[in-house]
């Protein structure tokens, strides 16, 4: 066994909605440096006292302190009238502050240059990095779309995004327009410029370099109907705005059809043929996943081993004309990348996948087609996948789904693996993991594959997870080469922490 050290994190949490703004701009702002207050200065005094390597001759040190701030419902909060429409309000004020302060400072720098730091002292800077932001609790799915499309098109930068995906009962088509501008919104096609945003990492090593959500999580408390599930993954499969994303499936077993429809469009949004192409896709997670039967797994790799997986969506026939990324010409209405399929060269309409609207049909001569792209010309494949099954799901097709998917994970996390999957076979299936992680309950057991998985860790290794005891006896076992890498046990883990698994 190994213990984990954790290193310190620094949040700023805000529950006052309505002073965000001004309370961000005066604790991240010039104010820490032109006007600390009294109790800054001596806690300063204190520190440096305490790391007692400094002198009265010593030169200064300048700490820069990187801070998200977590924005979401506060404890306690009483949901009003109004309630929703506050919260969403103070997200923009978060914005508004991260813009406010980045002036602030280029101004300041400007003027004042960059002062040394008093000799024998610490000076401390508070600096923002990209915000962690809750508003899931927000039904009007209205409200929520708009207020991300704004957000997001002016470039605001999320280490965390976690909304509410499933559209309000009552007006269902006002509803579902709403939820594509938000899906279309998520999942942008174009990949922005980081050096053009009000915030930046700074705890991050070089080669990380995140997209514009660093995690994006999307919330139903219900199953989605079939409108919203091609909704999300047709957008999805071009996704350039998250390399993480967590969704909540919540269909059971007894509803076949539904838990088939929804992987074969899992399939096309995050491992088809397009989406290996357009997708920045690297993280999956799976939440209340309640079928992964064998009918579910074969729906699905119809789809990822396809070379036309829109034809095999809309059980449409092969066109005559190879399937083509397009353009709608200028003046039209939207300004969609969308894929041609089944098309025969000749016909008046042509059937195209919009993103967020799934399938539909346009006028050929309203199409400005792109020449082919190269087949080698693929992006990152999924490297992180998290699957947390249901305690009563059906997942005797796991290990098929793990055996034609395995090969390009490094990270996979099971929760309620169930009996059909053991380590062993695990490792069969996904032999360059680094790290394997089980769940049931409160324990996660996590084995680390430092230099790949060794060939002499193929053996069995049977978790009992009822049984406390012998789940710790199985884990010291020495003899079981699987036991001889390194594994750490501990409770699990929330979503707060994802904002940090960059």
């Amino acid at each position: 066994m190994v213990t984990e050290q954790l290193p310190a994190r620094f949040v700023l949490k805000v529950e006052d909605h309505s002073k965000v703004t001004a309370d961000l701009v005066k604790f991240c702002g010039v104010n820490q440096r032109e006007q600390p207050s009294a109790e800054f200065v001596e806690a300063m005094k204190r520190i440096a006292e305490i790391v007692g390597h400094l002198t009265p001759d010593s030169p200064g040190v300048d700490v820069e302190v990187p801070i998200r701030v977590a924005y979401g419902p506060g404890q306690g909060d009483k949901i009003v009238e109004g309630y929703h429409e506050q919260l969403l309000k103070g997200l923009t004020g978060v914005a508004r502050a991260e813009k406010a302060i980045r002036r602030e400072w280029e101004r300041y720098l400007q003027t004042e240059g960059s002062k040394e730091v008093a000799r024998g002292s610490i000076r401390c800077t508070f600096a923002l990095e990209p915000m962690i932001a809750d508003v899931q609790v927000v039904q009007t799915i209205a409200q929520t779309a708009g207020t991300l499309e704004r957000l997001l098109f002016n470039n605001v930068w999320f280490s965390l995004l976690s909304v509410r995906a499933k559209c309000a009962k009552g007006d269902q088509s006002a509803s579902l327009i709403a939820f594509r501008q938000m899906m279309i919104a998520v999942f942008d096609g174009a990949r922005r410029d980081p050096q053009l945003s009000n915030t930046k990492y700074r705890s991050l090593s070089g080669s990380v370099k995140p997209l514009q959500l660093g995690s994006l999580v999307l919330h139903n408390d219900l199953a989605l109907d079939p409108l919203e599930t091609v909704a999300l993954f047709s957008a999805a499969v071009l996704n350039q705005t998250t390399q993480k994303l967590s969704v909540w499936v919540d269909l059971m077993s007894h509803d076949q059809p539904k838990t088939n429809f929804w992987w074969k469009w899992l399939a096309y949004g995050c491992f088809s043929k397009r989406a290996r192409t357009h997708s920045a896709l690297q993280s999956l997670d799976l939440g209340h996943v309640g079928s992964i039967s064998v009918a579910d797994v074969e729906t699905f790799l119809a789809i990822v081993d396809s070379e036309y997986p829109e034809e095999l969506l809309f059980d449409c026939p092969r066109g005559s004309v190879e399937g083509r990324e397009a353009k709608l010409k200028d003046g039209a209405m939207v300004q969609f990348l969308l894929h041609t399929f089944g098309d025969d060269g000749s016909s008046e309409w042509v059937n195209v996948i919009v993103p967020g609207f799934g399938r539909c049909r346009v006028r050929r001569t309203d199409l400005v087609l792109k020449p082919i792209r190269n087949a080698s010309n693929k992006r990152p494949v999924l490297t992180s996948l998290t699957l947390r099954l249901h305690a009563a799901a059906i997942s005797n097709g796991l290990p098929r789904f793990l055996a034609a998917i395995g090969s390009s994970l490094q990270y996979l996390t099971i929760e309620n693996p169930g009996e059909t999957v053991d380590p062993n076979l695990i490792l069969r299936c996904c032999p360059n993991l680094r790290e394997l992680t089980l769940n049931r309950g409160l324990m996660d057991v996590q084995f680390k594959f430092d230099s790949g998985v060794p060939s002499q860790a193929f053996s069995t290794l049977r978790l009992d997870w009822e049984n406390v005891a012998g789940l710790a006896t199985t884990l010291s076992n020495t003899s079981n080469p699987l036991v001889k890498c390194p594994i750490t046990a501990n409770t699990s883990s929330n979503w707060f922490d994802a904002a940090w698994r960059l």
